[in-house]
């Protein structure tokens, strides 16, 4: 499948079919390649921070941080949000709900593609052969190990 992603950049993904018959990208958004092991660089993606749109904060040389905390679902700027504290969130108050469901606010996927139910994922998790970096990357998957950046935890895409 091909897609317009990041400032009008054209990627082609391929595809995966996973363990409970949901259509999976191939990769993380962002990532150049499919993963060769849990821990290879070019399948890591780009570092959302949970729930927040494609706005530029994601891309992996991106170093500008800013601790004001957003008041919206869309902060309106491309700036890494490092929270000063607990709950280490880029949102004030928090809005756990952003990405969830077909309808999912700031969803970063390309168009037809969403992120994961709760269920859905569990689903795909339960069917790996460990419960680990090791085997996610069995999986069909492919998955490579998460991360986090700047001492904030992140979503992967």
């Amino acid at each position: 499948m091909t897609f317009t992603y990041n400032n009008g950049t054209s990627v082609t993904y391929g595809t995966v079919v996973g363990a409970n018959c949901e259509c999976w990208l191939d990769r993380n958004l962002g990532a150049t390649q499919v993963a060769t092991s849990s821990d290879d660089i070019l399948a890591y993606g780009d570092l959302f921070q949970w729930g927040r749109l494609n706005d530029g904060h994601q891309v992996r040389t991106f170093t500008t941080t800013t601790s004001t905390l957003s008041s919206s679902d869309v902060p309106g700027h491309g700036v890494f949000i490092k929270a000063p504290s607990s709950p280490y969130d880029w949102r004030s108050p928090q809005n756990d709900n952003l990405w969830q469901g077909v309808t999912g606010t700031n969803n970063p996927c390309p168009d037809g593609y969403r992120l994961p139910t709760h269920d859905e994922w569990n689903t795909e998790r339960l069917s790996w052969s460990t419960n680990n970096a090791a085997g996610a990357f069995a999986s069909l998957l492919k998955l490579p190990v998460a991360g986090h950046r700047n001492g904030q935890w992140l979503g992967r895409l």
